[in-house]
C-alpha cells in the first residue's frame, strides 16, 4: 500500500511552515516598530522650545505637544493639574491655562453663563495667565445647538466667543 504524504500532512513540514510564518510575522512587527521609533525620534520638540518650557515648568510630567501655524501647544501635568502652555517659534512663552473645577469659576462668570446660555453644560473651564501677567478664564460650553468657547476677562465680563467648529 502506497500512501502519498502531501506537504500539509507531513508534521515536520507543518512545523517548518509554522516557524517560517511566525518569523515572517515577527520580522514585519520589528520593521513596523523600527519605523515608528524612527518617526518618533524625528518628531522632537525644537531645543529652544524645550529649554524654555523646562525652565518655566521643571516639574512638568506626561508632556505632549502639537504645533499649529503659529504656536507650539504643550499639554502637561503638574502637581496633579492639567495645563496647556503656548510658546512661539523663538521659544517665548505666550500663555498657560490650567483646567479648573466649575466651582472655582468666579460667581459673576457663572451668572453670565446662566443668563446668556440657559440650560447649557460646562464641559471644562480654564484659568489662563498671559505673558504680561494678565489673567482670564476660558470656558467650553455646550448648548442645545452648539459648542462654544467663551473667554472672560479677570472681572468676569465676556471678552470673546468662539464657535468650536471655527477653531
Amino acid at each position: 500500500m502506497n500512501i502519498a504524504v502531501t506537504k500539509l500532512q507531513n508534521p515536520v513540514l507543518i512545523k517548518k511552515y509554522q516557524i517560517k510564518k511566525y518569523m515572517k510575522n515577527i520580522s514585519i512587527i520589528l520593521i513596523l516598530f523600527f519605523a515608528l521609533y524612527v518617526n518618533a525620534q524625528t518628531d522632537i520638540l525644537p531645543q529652544n522650545i524645550n529649554d524654555a518650557f523646562l525652565k518655566k515648568y521643571p516639574k512638568a510630567r506626561d508632556v505632549n505637544w502639537t504645533k499649529d501655524s503659529i504656536f507650539y501647544s504643550i499639554e502637561f501635568y503638574q502637581f496633579g493639574d492639567l495645563y496647556t502652555s503656548l510658546f512661539d517659534e523663538e521659544g517665548n512663552w505666550i500663555e498657560t491655562g490650567v483646567v479648573i473645577a466649575d466651582n472655582e469659576l468666579p460667581v459673576k462668570i457663572k451668572q453670565e453663563l446662566t443668563a446668556k446660555y440657559p440650560g447649557s453644560i460646562i464641559i471644562y473651564s480654564e484659568r489662563v495667565e498671559k505673558i504680561k501677567g494678565d489673567k482670564y478664564y476660558r470656558v467650553n460650553v455646550e448648548t442645545n445647538s452648539e459648542s462654544l468657547i467663551v473667554s472672560f476677562d479677570a472681572q468676569g465680563n465676556i471678552a470673546k466667543i468662539i464657535k468650536n467648529h471655527d477653531l
